[in-house]
C-alpha cells in the first residue's frame, strides 16, 4: 500500500466556474464511471464527478457539477484544499484538458448523417464524450492496462495499481485516490507491479515510461502537438516494444 496520506479539511476549499466547448452532456458523460463498480479514481454520485488530481506537485480533491445545459455547458468546480492563484490557474488548464473536446464532432455528425442508424444514434447521444485523462502519461498507462483483456478486468487491475501506488486523500471520512505519478511508478519494481495483475510486458513498459519521464528523457505532453507518425516513432523507442499498428505490448 502507498503510505502517502493527505487529510483535507472540509472548510478549506476554492470554488469557481469553467465553460467548455459545446455540446457537453455532463451527466451522461460523467455517469459512465458508474458502470464499473471496481473503478477507484473516478466517481460520479449525486450529480457530481469526483476525482483526485495533482496540481503543482500536490494531490487535490476536485468535485465538478453542471450548472449549465448541453448546448451551454457551465461547470462548477470545488477544489479541496484551498488553492493559491497559481494553483487555481493550473487546475483550470487541467480541467479544460479533461472536459474539452479533442475530437471534431461536427465532422463526425456530417458522416453519421449518411447512415440512417448512425444518424439516429448520434442525435440521441449529442454531448456524450469521455472525460479525458489529465495527462498523456495517465492516458498511456490506461491504454496499456486495457490491451487484450476485458474492460472490467482492466479497470480492476488499474484500481489495484492506483490503490498501491497512488496518493491517498481523506475527506469527510472517505478515502479518495489519485492516479499514480510517474515518480511513484518509476521507483516501483516491475515484479511488484505484477502483484496487481499486470503481465510482465505491461509492467516493464509502464516502468520504462515512468523512468524516462522522470529522467526527462521523454516529454509526453509535447506529443499533443505532434502528428501521428512522430508520436509512433517516439513511443516505439521505449523498451517494451509498443506496436502502435496492432495496439499490443510485445516482449
Amino acid at each position: 500500500m502507498n503510505e502517502s496520506l493527505r487529510e483535507i479539511n472540509g472548510n478549506s476549499s476554492t470554488s469557481f466556474f469553467i465553460h467548455t466547448e459545446t455540446p457537453l452532456d455532463f451527466e451522461r458523460s460523467a455517469s459512465i464511471h458508474n458502470r464499473f463498480q471496481k473503478s477507484l479514481s473516478d466517481l460520479y454520485e449525486d450529480g457530481s464527478y469526483k476525482t483526485v488530481v495533482h496540481v503543482c506537485g500536490k494531490p487535490l480533491l476536485v468535485i465538478v457539477s453542471s450548472k449549465g445545459t448541453t448546448e451551454r455547458p457551465r461547470l462548477r468546480v470545488e477544489a479541496h484544499p484551498q488553492l493559491s492563484i497559481r494553483e487555481m490557474k493550473s487546475l483550470r488548464n487541467l480541467l479544460h484538458t479533461m472536459f474539452g473536446s479533442s475530437f471534431d464532432f461536427n465532422s463526425f455528425r456530417k458522416v453519421a448523417r449518411r447512415d440512417r442508424l448512425m444518424d439516429t444514434v448520434s442525435r440521441e447521444l449529442v454531448g456524450l464524450r469521455p472525460i479525458a485523462p489529465p495527462s498523456i502519461f495517465e492516458a498511456l498507462v490506461i491504454a496499456i492496462t486495457e490491451q487484450q483483456i476485458s474492460l472490467d478486468a482492466a479497470i480492476a487491475i488499474r484500481s489495484r495499481l492506483i490503490e498501491k501506488y497512488g496518493d491517498l486523500v481523506r475527506f469527510e471520512g472517505r478515502s479518495f485516490y489519485a492516479f499514480p505519478t510517474s515518480k511513484s511508478l518509476a521507483t516501483a519494481k516491475p515484479n511488484q507491479m505484477r502483484t496487481v495483475g499486470l503481465s510482465r510486458s505491461k509492467a516493464l513498459y509502464i516502468s520504462e515510461i515512468a523512468r524516462r519521464v522522470e529522467n526527462r528523457e521523454l516529454d509526453l505532453e509535447s506529443l499533443r502537438k505532434k502528428d501521428d507518425e512522430t508520436v509512433v516513432a517516439e513511443l516505439t523507442k521505449i523498451r517494451g516494444g509498443w506496436s502502435m499498428d496492432r495496439g499490443i505490448c510485445t516482449h
